[in-house]
């Protein structure tokens, strides 16, 4: 396994004046489709963010697992935890965001153990969704698609 800062010294390796953006097509939910241009490197970045994340100890690897299936605000105008990542890998845990989202870890590792917050935490998710797709579907003709 490497050490995080071989890896983020490979992400930073990544960032070059000269990075192409290419055109990438994804689509929501909806079906709909958007047309994004990225950096040529993005899904490298992504890849190498997951390898450093497991670098980290059990509490960090919560927190960031809490931030990343429970924030639910604006994360291009109000969720600062993006703009709190040192060269777009490394967080920064005496941060507002990452704080506040350690110290949640912090006293659930103090009840429970990493796997069984995590599996609770997507249980709940599932049962969230399923419940939404169930309330849409009664509303029949009323939903109009929204």
């Amino acid at each position: 396994m490497r050490t995080a800062d071989d890896i983020i010294s490979e992400y930073k390796s990544l960032s070059t004046p000269n990075e192409k953006y290419i055109l990438k097509t994804y689509q929501n939910e909806d079906g709909s489709t958007v047309d994004v241009y990225v950096a040529e490197n993005n899904d490298k970045r992504e890849k190498l963010r997951e390898e450093y994340v497991k670098t980290l100890p059990e509490n960090k690897k919560l927190a960031i697992f809490l931030h990343d299936t429970t924030c639910n605000l604006d994360h291009n105008e109000v969720c600062s935890w993006m703009w709190e990542l040192e060269d777009g890998i490394v967080d920064q845990w005496d941060r507002f965001s990452h704080a506040e989202f350690l110290e949640k870890a912090n006293v659930m590792l103090s009840e429970s153990d990493f796997e069984t917050i995590k599996n609770n935490i997507i249980e709940k998710k599932r049962r969230e969704e399923a419940e939404k797709k169930k309330n849409k579907a009664s509303y029949g003709f009323f939903n109009l698609g929204k």
